[in-house]
C-alpha cells in the first residue's frame, strides 16, 4: 500500500465532507440546499486512482450526511457517492488537460447522482416525492459540473499534480 496515496484519500475524504457540509447555498422557497461536495469529488478524482477516489467520495459524502442527521441517506449516498468518484477517476485520474474527458466524466457521475437519487426516493417516499426532488438534484449536478471543473482547471494550471 502506497502511504501518499492512502494520504491523499484520507485529504480528500475530509475536503468531500467540508465541502458538502459547510459550502452551501440554500435553494429559494425551499429547505434544500446546493453544496460543493460533488466538485471536490471531481478534484480527488484529478489526483486519486480508483478505488480510492471512489472510497474518498463515498465515505466523506456518506459522513457529511452521518454529521448533518440525514441518516436515511447515509446509504445510498455512499454507494451513489461512490459510483461518482469511480467514473469520475476513470475518466479525469491522468488527463486534466483533456476538456472532453473532464466533462464526460463529471456529466456521467452526475446523472448516476440524479438517478440514483430519483430511485432511493422512489422506495423511501413515493414517486411523486421522487420525482418532485428531480429538479434539484439537477441543480445540486449543474453546480457540481461547474464546480468541479473549474476546481479541475485551476489545480491543471497551477500543476498541482506534479507537486502533490
Amino acid at each position: 500500500m502506497n502511504y501518499k496515496t492512502l494520504t491523499k484519500a484520507g485529504l480528500f475524504c475530509a475536503l468531500i465532507t467540508i465541502a458538502t457540509m459547510l459550502i452551501k447555498l440554500p435553494i429559494p422557497q425551499t429547505q434544500g440546499y446546493v453544496n460543493f461536495g460533488d466538485g471536490f469529488i471531481f478534484l480527488g478524482a484529478m489526483f486519486l486512482i480508483n478505488p480510492y477516489c471512489a472510497l474518498a467520495a463515498a465515505v466523506g459524502s456518506a459522513l457529511a450526511d452521518m454529521f448533518l442527521g440525514a441518516g436515511i441517506y447515509i446509504i445510498p449516498t455512499f454507494i451513489i457517492k461512490g459510483l461518482m468518484g469511480y467514473i469520475a477517476a476513470k475518466a479525469i485520474y491522468g488527463n486534466g488537460n483533456s476538456n472532453k474527458k473532464i466533462a464526460i466524466g463529471v456529466i456521467l457521475a452526475e446523472i448516476i447522482m440524479v438517478l440514483g437519487y430519483f430511485l432511493f426516493e422512489i422506495f423511501a417516499y413515493g414517486f411523486s416525492a421522487a420525482a418532485a426532488s428531480v429538479p434539484f438534484n439537477a441543480m445540486q449536478a449543474a453546480a457540481g459540473i461547474i464546480v468541479g471543473f473549474v476546481l479541475i482547471k485551476f489545480a491543471d494550471k497551477l500543476k498541482l499534480q506534479e507537486k502533490f
